[in-house]
């Protein structure tokens, strides 16, 4: 794996105050975004966001909170028609403890529909994000998930790789990072250099 860089935060409405350009400047190069969650939810801040990102030229990607009161391909229909999606929008689907009443977790079957269903429709397979502890628990078929590029959340200073990916395309490391112009905020290590942070970016994952 190639050294990381520490260049990618992900927000939702919770971040209340951004200042793009500002965050630009400080060497922040992407933005994973909050979009919507099950069928019904829609991050207010998203569409302003998303706008506001690509004018500071900060690569942009919206992520879907997974639950498990819909099935995965519903969610998938709902989430790819409110982000206005282009090919250099990353697409991610975020799986984990479900706090929201009524407070079901998506489960490995449902997480597959998902990113199959936004790979059919995209034409690629969606970042997965889960935590090794959320996946340890999870029982189910995993092949569809494999295809994905893992987005791997584990706060500290060491990452564990979970069965049956390889390695971690994106690392959150740590939720209480701090970057000029955002903030407190989730900070994300890509693997790679920045001119593979951008060709991953912008379609090279496509198919």
């Amino acid at each position: 794996m190639a050294d990381p860089i520490d260049v990618v935060v992900d927000l939702s409405h919770h971040n209340a105050a951004v200042d793009f350009p500002v965050a630009r400047r400080a060497g922040l190069l992407g933005i994973i975004h909050k979009a919507t969650q099950g069928v019904t939810f829609l991050d207010k801040r998203y569409e302003s966001r998303r706008g506001m990102a690509l004018g500071a030229n900060l690569l942009w990607g919206a992520y879907h909170f997974g639950t498990g009161d819909a099935s995965g391909t519903e969610q998938a229909d709902y989430f790819l028609s409110k982000i206005d999606a282009n090919p250099q929008t990353l697409l991610a689907l975020d799986s984990e403890r479900n706090t929201t009443p009524p407070k079901i977790d998506m489960t490995l079957s449902q997480a597959s529909d998902f990113v199959t269903r936004v790979h059919d429709r995209a034409g690629r397979w969606p970042l997965f994000y889960v935590s090794p502890g959320w996946l340890r628990n999870a029982a189910g078929d995993r092949s569809a998930l494999a295809k994905c590029p893992l987005w791997l959340t584990e706060w500290g200073p060491t990452a564990h790789v979970p069965q049956p990916w390889q390695s971690w395309t994106f690392w959150q490391y740590a939720n209480k990072g701090n970057v000029e112009g955002i903030g407190v905020c989730d900070r994300d290590r890509f693997a790679g250099d920045t001119a593979a942070l951008t060709a991953f970016w912008t379609g090279a994952a496509a198919e």
